[in-house]
């Protein structure tokens, strides 16, 4: 095990993703969106320190140490869902994103989100937190959506959304999913942790269209989330991720929908 390289702000040029720099990368991103949303990337950006190793003795490919404001990584790739946490973290509050100081049950949200911006930046597909960035995409359309993760703010993100136990349903939903969809077969409390995950995620699944019909839209708006949702919610990756633990997943979520937002 060794370190490979260090890199500092100024040598995010040297590291490249298919012959683009990462930062062209994360500045070209951050164009799409309003200049406050980089404030605290810019911030943290200035004493950042990457250090490349040959392998990490974990189960994470990348991770970014906010107080200390370092990322080990082994592939270039992963540097920007980890920039992505960096241009959340809010230095002065010691506060990441949409966390409240001693969190509940933000984090796979959090995670979500990270991912799904790390794609928008990259146009790579998603490759971790399958279902998480399936939930931050379908939540994504929402107004201002992505404010209170750059501008951390944990109530601003609550106000989102009309009904506060629909998102926190969600979050505390997901947020068991997040933590144990990855249990071993031979561990003795599988059975019942899988048994979980399935009533977990018809708990997101309800959420969202909770979410959806609360949300002033009309017939088209509601059409196109339909068909988003059945698309994404089928799609290979989210498919594998679910469906050892709540098999008629699919047909669950298009009876939902068709019962719940086209009668409306």
């Amino acid at each position: 095990m060794r370190v490979i390289d260090i890199y500092e702000k100024n040598d995010l040029d040297r590291l490249m993703i298919d012959k683009k720099s990462i930062k062209e990368i994360m500045d070209s991103f951050f164009m799409k969106y309003p200049a406050r949303y980089r404030r605290n990337y810019d911030k943290n950006l200035r004493h950042i320190e990457l250090y490349q190793l040959d392998e990490i003795n974990d189960s994470w490919r990348a991770k970014y140490f906010p107080t200390i404001d370092k990322i080990l990584f082994i592939e270039p790739y992963h540097i920007i869902h980890e920039l992505m946490h960096m241009a959340h973290y809010d230095r002065k509050k010691d506060l990441m994103a949409i966390e409240q100081k001693e969190i509940l049950w933000e984090d796979a949200l959090i995670e979500g989100a990270a991912e799904y911006l790390a794609n928008e930046a990259t146009g790579y597909p998603t490759c971790a937190y399958i279902f998480e960035t399936f939930v931050i995409c379908m939540l994504s359309s929402i107004d201002n959506f992505f404010e209170p993760f750059f501008i951390p703010s944990y109530e601003q993100f609550i106000k989102l959304f009309p009904n506060k136990k629909d998102i926190l349903s969600l979050m505390y939903a997901l947020n068991f999913y997040h933590h144990n969809y990855d249990i071993c077969e031979d561990s003795e409390e599988y059975p019942l942790v899988v048994n979980k995950l399935g009533v977990a995620i018809r708990e997101v699944i309800d959420s969202l269209i909770n979410i959806e019909i609360g949300i002033d839209k009309d017939e088209y708006s509601r059409r196109l989330y339909q068909e988003k949702f059945m698309d994404l919610i089928t799609s290979e990756f989210v498919h594998l991720n679910l469906v050892d633990f709540f098999y008629n997943y699919r047909d669950y979520a298009n009876e939902q929908l068709k019962r719940k937002i086209r009668v409306k």
